[in-house]
């Protein structure tokens, strides 16, 4: 009875670690961090301004924003994307795919 028990715990113990190996390879991957950083972003960005003078002081703060959160460079780009007005956004449709992914070309 008790080596039954203890089998059935440990298969149980086995089923926990594969499910954490699974959440936790779900976090690291690039959707899981852009879902990670944009849940936190979402709550302290806000929508680019369409005067123009306002932008510097607009990506100072984003880029602040970036800092605090230490966000991973190969997401800025992504994660400022949901923020821009229309007008950048579409400049944006006219970069090349892999520009893109840089936050500095962007």
């Amino acid at each position: 009875m008790k080596d039954r028990e203890l089998m059935i715990r440990e298969q149980e113990l086995q089923r926990q670690r594969v499910k954490d190996q699974v959440e936790i390879n779900r976090k690291e991957s690039m959707a899981g961090q852009t879902k990670f950083y944009g849940d936190a972003l979402n709550k302290v960005l806000r929508k680019m301004y369409d005067d123009a003078s306002e932008l510097p002081t607009y990506f100072m703060h984003i880029e602040n924003q970036f800092v605090f959160y230490k966000v991973p460079k190969q997401l800025e780009a992504k994660l400022l994307m949901p923020f821009l007005n229309d007008r950048a956004k579409s400049l944006l449709d006219k970069l090349p795919r892999e520009c893109l992914d840089d936050y500095q070309q962007v």
